[in-house]
């Protein structure tokens, strides 16, 4: 998979500037030469942002699997930030801050594998301000409550660094950290994070909503494969019932028969008329072709 990379100068000098390029002071204020400097920022920084958004929507069709899909993403950011090291870092269902495989520039036994930082929405440590506030304070190419936090959690040879929040709509995922610039990190750079973080959301939450898809599909599944059973097992048990019945209506009406029998053959006996008795012998045939219907 070829990592998509910026066109050789585009790289923005300094670290003045406001949070976002379509902020500049570019609109007259500036003389003719700063003007241009700033119009140039601008549109280096769009065009790395639009780098940003390909790379996200290229690696998303390629379906690939989600560490795979961080880890290109990641050094994709890197070569357009000027980083070294870039992560992915995601909320987890505690509220720590965890990182979200894989990362880019990081070795395998780096302690940002087994990370966690406590991020809540009330907090008031640099990872909630970052991921709750959007607050980001680049001093000198860097921001230093950043750096602390990160030598603080056993990750060392940090020159510098910056976060943004990682969205996903009005939720917060998580946060997507740069490191070590040999120039220093940029509000421009800060905002081509932001783009990157808001098109990762989107991903993120496409793949959401394709589980909960997944999952909702194989319940349906699951509930129509109940109901056909449910349906089957009544139309058995309705034969099994018939069968019962006839059964049971079978054996009662050669019951009810052989006692006519006897009761006709009791009556005929005692009858003293023979026109009587001519009846009761048509009756007794009757009641004998009846019960040849019903073999015993």
């Amino acid at each position: 998979m070829e990592v998509a990379t910026l066109p050789a100068g585009r790289r923005p000098a300094g670290t003045s500037g406001t949070a976002e390029p379509g902020r500049l002071r570019a609109n007259g204020q500036l003389p003719p030469r700063q003007r241009r400097r700033a119009t140039q920022r601008l549109e280096k920084a769009q065009a790395a942002a639009s780098i940003a958004l390909g790379a996200v929507s290229t690696y998303f069709e390629a379906e690939m699997e989600l560490p795979t899909f961080f880890s290109h993403l990641a050094e994709t950011v890197a070569g357009l930030v000027g980083a070294r090291r870039v992560a992915f870092l995601r909320l987890s269902s505690a509220g720590n801050l965890v990182l979200q495989r894989e990362p880019f520039g990081f070795p395998a036994q780096s302690p940002i594998r087994t990370l966690r930082i406590e991020a809540k929405p009330d907090g008031d440590g640099i990872a909630s301000r970052v991921i709750y506030g959007d607050e980001l304070d680049i001093i000198d190419g860097t921001s230093a409550a950043l750096d602390s936090l990160w030598k603080e959690h056993g990750i060392r040879g940090i020159r510098n660094s910056i976060a943004v929040s990682w969205p996903a709509g009005d939720r917060r995922i998580g946060s997507l950290a740069a490191y070590d610039s040999e120039r220093g990190f940029t509000n421009d750079d800060a905002w081509i994070l932001r783009v990157a973080a808001m098109a990762t959301g989107l991903v993120w939450q496409y793949r959401e909503a394709e589980e909960e898809l997944d999952v909702a599909v194989e319940r349906l599944e699951e509930a129509m494969a109940a109901r056909r059973q449910l349906l089957a097992n009544v139309a058995s048990g309705g034969d099994e019932a018939r069968r019962r019945f006839a059964s049971a209506l079978h054996d009662d009406s050669l019951q009810l028969l052989t006692a006519a029998e006897l009761q006709l053959e009791r009556i005929r006996t005692d009858s003293d008329s023979k026109r009587q008795t001519a009846q009761l012998d048509q009756l007794a045939l009757t009641i004998k072709k009846s019960g040849a219907c019903c073999p015993r």
